[in-house]
């Protein structure tokens, strides 16, 4: 009996709904650029070659499109930061799916959509997937069990490396610098990741992080050449190391006050007069520390609010009279009212 069963057609008429270009235009350093994707269809496939099992195909710009449906809006900012440091060699192959509907071909972009908006290539040498749906590829891509992102500790070190193997890239961030300062101070900047963490010198990437969201972040904006800000920035992190030192001499890796890190980074570096302390007297603020009392509500001494170590600065930034829409904002408010009640009451 002859066999008449013939393979179902796939149908990808939803796929084609919801196909879409991305064409929006953008400037970088005074350059005009576009993400380029036209999602045209085409009637003859493009040439495929399969190298190591993978199906690699050359694409036309114009020809990649997105699934409007399920992919994610494209960050501009992101797409932005690849542009500004953009190196082919890092450029990883993004992944395709190829739809043929009616008498044309459409390839849309499961994997890689900044990637592709970024480059400016007029072509774009392609992975095509279509093993699994569509949108199965996009979320197997984004599974956050499948890939880990590098922490900010990974980062650290990763970059300390670099530095002493790559001579030609610049310390911007200054790196080494709080590396020997931690030193001189006498703690042990190192890797948790790679040796037992024996004090809080171990936590110097997140230090170092704080120091890079906060000082750096509140002097950026200041109309001061790039060598004074420079300057200011890194008599902030000196000085904030040499207090948290001598206020908090039992600080340990497991307890090494995060929050106050950041607190004093902030307001040692914040020029604005009400929420800022720009212009400071380190002893005065390690003596304020060190007394470790607030003002309540009505500007008296606090029986219940008092400071002796980084976990009373939690309790304390909790209350009613330091809340804030911010925890941060809370630690920084705890902060500058112990120097103030110093001032008045020491």
């Amino acid at each position: 009996m002859k066999n008449t069963t013939t393979a179902k057609k796939k149908d990808y008429s939803k796929e084609i709904k919801s196909h879409s270009s991305s064409t929006t235009t953008f400037s970088v350093n005074g350059k005009n650029y576009s993400y380029g994707l036209g999602g045209q269809g085409i009637t003859k496939a493009f040439k495929e070659d399969v190298i190591c099992n993978q199906r690699l195909a050359v694409i036309p710009k114009k020809y990649l499109g997105i699934d409007k449906s399920y992919q994610r809006v494209a960050s501009q900012r992101q797409i932005e930061n690849i542009v500004r440091k953009f190196d082919m060699a890092n450029f990883d192959v993004p992944a395709v799916y190829k739809i043929k509907h009616g008498k044309k071909f459409y390839y849309q972009i499961v994997d890689g959509q900044h990637r592709c908006c970024a480059n400016q290539d007029k072509e774009i040498l392609c992975r095509i997937v279509n093993t699994k749906a569509a949108v199965t590829r996009c979320l197997e891509a984004n599974d956050a069990s499948r890939k880990r992102s590098w922490s900010v500790n990974d980062m650290f070190w990763g970059k300390v490396v670099e530095l002493e193997r790559c001579h030609e890239i610049n310390d911007e961030w200054h790196r080494k610098t709080i590396i020997k300062l931690f030193k001189e101070a006498g703690l042990t900047p190192a890797n948790p990741a790679h040796d037992k963490p024996t004090d809080a010198g171990f936590r110097i990437a997140s230090i170092h992080n704080h120091w890079i969201k906060n000082t750096w972040a509140n002097i950026s904006v200041l109309s001061l050449r790039d060598e004074d800000k420079e300057e200011k920035a890194l008599t902030v992190l000196k000085d904030v190391i040499e207090i948290i030192q001598a206020a908090f001499p039992k600080m340990t890796y497991q307890k090494w006050g995060g929050a106050v890190w950041a607190g004093l980074f902030d307001l040692l570096s914040d020029p604005n007069k009400n929420t800022g302390m720009f212009t400071y007297d380190k002893k005065e603020i390690i003596a304020a520390l060190r007394f470790g009392r607030l003002t309540n509500t009505n500007q008296q001494l606090s029986s219940r609010l008092c400071l002796s170590d980084f976990a009373s600065y939690n309790f304390a930034s909790q209350s009613h009279k330091f809340q804030s829409s911010r925890r941060h904002e809370s630690h920084v408010k705890v902060i500058k009212n112990a120097i103030t009640t110093f001032r008045k009451f020491a």
